[in-house]
């Protein structure tokens, strides 16, 4: 059976949130990611066998389960290249991008230093807000812009850049598959690490693995590519 705990409660404090676990007898803990990235965790570690999802928990380190962000950008810079795309911007934010660990960007890096046929990949981390000036500087991409979040379609569009359609600029997303609105790009397969991260929680309960591990061991569920490029 699965239990859901919400910390942020103003009536769960750390000391009533341990003892109904204890009282409980609940063993194995997964932790979902944090509202904010670099968070810790008041919770009697030794006691439970845990697995937190992303990497928002900053403290303790215990195992984790990951969506592979880098496989999935490097599966969207790929597809962008086979379109025909040459110059790719890469739009985040500064929360998002440390909520990642700057894994989302690190593979612009592959295509521009010449791991892959050469493609003018700029990974430049832009606050929201400031996403349609850095459009309008237009050195700054060409072809097509990769984001990790949906609603940067709707600005561009807004900015009647031409977006998904032919001979204008294209946009892939690195959070697509909430709903069937959402623009083509990578499936994150949250549900599937949910589900793999109680696997792995329910794997430690029955080796009585439990407390802070010695070796945190990190799973990655690859992301998969969903929607075409027009």
């Amino acid at each position: 059976m699965l239990e859901t705990f919400w910390i942020q409660d103003p009536a769960m404090e750390a000391g009533r949130f341990n003892k109904m676990l204890h009282t409980r007898h609940i063993r194995g803990v997964l932790i979902a990611p944090l509202p904010e990235p670099n968070g810790t965790l008041p919770l009697c570690w030794e006691n439970h066998a845990a697995i937190a999802i992303g990497h928002t928990l900053l403290e303790p380190a215990v195992s984790r389960v990951v969506p592979n962000f880098y496989q999935g950008n490097l599966v969207t810079l790929e597809h962008l290249q086979a379109r025909g795309a040459r110059r790719i911007g890469f739009a985040t934010d500064a929360k998002t991008h440390e909520r990642v660990q700057l894994s989302c960007w690190r593979p612009t890096s592959c295509f521009s230093n010449g791991c892959r046929r050469a493609v003018g990949c700029r990974p430049l981390s832009v606050p929201m807000p400031k996403v349609l000036a850095w459009l309008s500087g237009c050195g700054l991409i060409g072809d097509a812009v990769v984001g990790t979040q949906n609603q940067i379609l709707s600005w561009m569009r807004a900015a009647g850049r031409g977006v998904n359609c032919p001979g204008g600029l294209v946009f892939a997303s690195l959070n697509t598959g909430r709903s069937p609105e959402d623009p083509p790009g990578i499936n994150q397969q949250s549900r599937l690490v949910g589900a793999t991260g109680v696997d792995l929680v329910i794997g430690q309960i029955h080796r009585n693995e439990q407390g802070i591990p010695g070796q945190p061991m990190l799973t990655l569920v690859p992301g998969v590519w969903q929607g075409t490029l027009t």
